[in-house]
C-alpha cells in the first residue's frame, strides 16, 4: 500500500480524502461454514463539544468489508491537520475476510506516520514517528469458538515525557488535571464473544464529569459471527 503524498490542510478537522481500491478473490473450496466476516479499520477520529474544540461529531479515515465471501479493502490517505488537535502524517488503512482451506480470518490494520496531537501551548501530549495497530477474528472448520487477537505496535511514541518502542502494552496515563482533564489511554481493546476492537492511541479530556473532546487514532476492529 502507499500512501497519498500530497499536502492536504483543513480548517476544521481531519478528513478523508483517498481512492478506495476493492479486491475480491474467489471463496475456499472448503471455507469454515456460514460465518459473516467484518472488519473495519479508521485512521483516525476526533468527537468533541464546542465551543472548545469546534469540531464536527466525527471526522473518519476509515475502511470496512462485511461479507460472506474474501474480500479486501485499503485506503492511502494524506497528511492531515486540524487546529487544536494537531497533525498525522501518511495514513494506511486495510480491512480483509480471507479464507484457507480450514480457516475464516477477518483482519483490520492501521498505520499512521508522523503523529502530533494535542499541542496548544507547548510540546504535543501525544507524538510518534509511526503507530501501527492489527485486530484478527479467525474461526476454523467445524468450530463454533472465534479467536481474537489484537496487536499495537509503536516507534518513538512519546507521552507526556514517557516514551514507548515496540510492542506497546495496555495502559492509561493522566496527562493533565484541574478544571480540564486529559487522559490518554494506550492500546485500548474490547474483546466480546466474536469481536475484538483495538485503540492504539486515545485522548479523553474531560470537564468535571464530561467528555469534551474524545480523539483515537488508528482503531480497528474484527468480527465473526453466524449467518442468521
Amino acid at each position: 500500500m502507499r500512501s497519498v503524498s500530497r499536502r492536504w490542510m483543513m480548517p476544521a478537522a481531519l478528513a478523508l480524502v483517498s481512492a478506495v481500491a476493492v479486491v475480491t478473490a474467489q471463496p475456499a473450496a472448503a471455507a469454515p461454514p456460514a460465518y459473516y466476516g467484518s472488519a473495519t479499520a479508521t485512521g483516525a477520529e476526533a468527537q468533541a463539544l464546542p465551543p472548545l474544540l469546534p469540531l464536527p461529531a466525527a471526522a473518519r479515515a476509515n475502511v470496512n468489508t462485511t461479507n460472506v465471501v474474501p474480500t479486501g479493502q485499503t485506503n492511502g490517505l494524506p497528511n492531515l491537520s486540524a487546529p487544536v488537535i494537531g497533525n498525522l502524517g501518511s495514513i494506511n488503512t486495510l480491512a480483509s475476510l480471507t479464507d484457507t482451506a480450514t480457516t475464516r480470518t477477518a483482519r483490520a490494520q492501521a498505520g499512521i506516520t508522523g503523529v502530533s496531537l494535542i499541542a496548544p501551548l507547548g510540546p504535543p501530549v501525544v507524538s510518534a514517528a509511526s503507530i501501527s495497530s492489527q485486530a484478527i477474528a479467525s474461526i476454523n472448520q467445524g468450530s463454533t469458538t472465534v479467536g481474537r487477537t489484537g496487536l499495537v505496535t509503536v516507534q518513538n511514541l512519546t507521552v507526556a515525557g514517557q516514551t514507548f518502542n515496540g510492542v506497546l502494552p495496555s495502559q492509561t496515563i493522566p496527562v493533565a488535571g484541574g478544571p480540564l482533564s486529559v487522559t490518554v489511554h494506550l492500546n485500548q481493546q474490547v474483546v466480546t464473544t466474536n469481536e475484538i476492537t483495538v485503540i492504539p492511541v486515545r485522548i479523553v479530556s474531560r470537564a468535571g464529569t464530561t467528555v469534551v473532546a474524545d480523539v483515537k487514532v488508528g482503531e480497528v476492529r474484527a468480527k465473526l459471527s453466524p449467518t442468521p
